[in-house]
């Protein structure tokens, strides 16, 4: 039987085996390499990276080879490496905050000293409670305060007292003075007679805005006689003297400003003398001393009160019974003079500064009144005048408007400040201060300039009036 030879099979269509496509449904994938998931390429990295090396293609059903790739993850930064990163972020975040703050706030503080001048003055002033031009304003701050002590009995006495007060007298009878001698009478509707204990001059009939205002004065009265029927309360007087002339009698009266108090007659007890004028006089010390710090903390704003321009009287309470002692009481009263500091210093500083050379235009004020004393007690009219005669040292200086000088350095650069500073003439010396340091030009914005007034040295530190 002949033998049957055995020959590769080349189909028709000349396909060879090893071109049959493998069906992906049919087999499963090797277990030595499975394939890996495509990774899409984006269009932002295809030039930032080069493409992967390719392991081959497989066709998928559809009959459309897709292209497969090894993928290999970068490797994730470390914690320290992230807490570098994170706080280089959170500092440059902070830092850019800073300086758009420091730069939205920005602001500038200008200090300037005025131009002053130091005055050695010494002049009369006409003071008045309704000022007028040349003239200051005054008024007088009374305040009263008593105190007691003890001091030991050495026996009794028999003592007598007239009680006093004080009363204002009136004249409408005329516009000229009237003139009354010591001792004048006056008389309650009761009877009581009080005496005046040395002649005065009450000031005439004055006319004020069309209407007829009597001169006044006040003085102080004593009982005509002792005892304790002449302690009464504020009540009228009319002068006996003039029954005789009706208009007179009836133009010019009085009426109490204080109640008449002291009268007294009967058995004291004693004490030595000397020990009575020791206690008399620690307790003067003590009162001028309070009634002084009270005054300071009473004076209201824009008035002053000068060295030498307050005034005390005193006087001895009746003393009463403390068993084996004497309790005395003594009480003082201050008159303190205070003067409108804006009046007194345009007096000054018109008839001292105005008219010289190098301050002519330059408005200016006095600011240190520690120099100045009021010379003597001034004599008070009751009407509202006064003369009053001040000497000593001041301290002028120019005013400068705090509004222009913000007005002028908005939006300037701070080199300019000097240039600009030269339309005032009021202004000495000044510098300034911007925030934030880098910036270079002041604040559009006047309000965010702060203009400070640098007060000169005052004169003398003593401020006791």
């Amino acid at each position: 039987m002949p033998k049957i030879q055995f020959s590769d099979v080349v189909p028709p269509d000349r396909r060879s085996i090893r071109n049959i496509p493998i069906s992906t449904t049919s087999r499963k994938h090797s277990p030595l390499r499975e394939p890996v998931q495509p990774i899409r390429q984006e269009p932002s990295f295809s030039s930032a990276f080069p493409k992967p090396p390719s392991i081959g293609t497989i066709e998928k059903d559809s009959g459309t080879p897709e292209e497969y790739y090894f993928h290999q993850k970068p490797p994730a930064l470390g914690p320290n490496r992230r807490k570098w990163f994170f706080g280089i972020l959170i500092l440059a975040a902070i830092i850019v905050f800073a300086v758009v703050m420091m730069t939205a706030l920005a602001s500038a503080t200008v200090v300037i000293s005025p131009k002053s001048e130091s005055l050695t003055l010494s002049m009369k002033l006409e003071g008045a409670v309704e000022a007028g031009a040349g003239q200051v304003y005054y008024e007088i701050l009374k305040l009263s305060q008593s105190k007691e002590v003890e001091v030991k009995a050495t026996g009794e006495e028999m003592q007598e007292r007239k009680a006093s007060g004080t009363i204002v007298i009136y004249n409408n009878f005329s516009k000229d003075p009237q003139r009354l001698i010591s001792r004048t009478r006056f008389e309650t509707e009761t009877g009581l007679i009080y005496r005046i204990p040395e002649s005065i001059v009450i000031p005439g009939r004055s006319t004020k805005d069309g209407k007829e205002i009597p001169g006044s004065i006040a003085v102080k009265v004593f009982a005509d006689e002792a005892g304790e029927k002449y302690n009464i309360g504020k009540t009228d007087f009319k002068i006996p003297g003039f029954k005789n002339d009706q208009k007179r009698y009836t133009t010019i009266y009085a009426r109490g400003s204080t109640e008449m108090t002291g009268g007294f007659i009967g058995k004291v007890k004693t004490v030595v003398q000397s020990e009575k004028d020791a206690a008399l006089a620690s307790l003067e010390s003590q009162i001028k001393s309070s009634l002084e710090k009270d005054l300071l903390s009473k004076i209201p704003d824009g008035l002053i009160s000068l060295k030498n321009s307050i005034t005390y009287e005193f006087k001895e309470l009746p003393q009463k019974d403390a068993g084996s002692s004497v309790s005395i009481t003594y009480e003082g009263t201050a008159h303190a003079l205070l003067l409108r500091s804006s009046n007194l210093s345009d007096i000054i500083f018109g008839t001292y500064l105005a008219n010289k050379e190098d301050w002519l235009n330059i408005p200016g004020e006095v600011t240190d009144w520690s120099g100045l004393e009021v010379v003597g007690v001034p004599e008070i009219e009751t009407q509202g005048k006064a003369v009053i005669e001040v000497r000593g040292t001041a301290s002028a200086n120019a005013k400068v408007d705090a509004t222009s000088v913000q007005e002028k350095l908005a939006g300037q650069n701070r080199k300019e400040v000097e240039n600009v500073m030269e339309g005032f003439p009021g202004i000495a010396k000044v510098r300034a201060t911007l925030r934030p340091m880098w910036k270079t030009s002041f604040p559009t914005n006047p309000a965010k300039i702060y203009v400070e007034l640098e007060a000169p040295p005052k004169i003398d530190t003593n401020t006791s009036i």
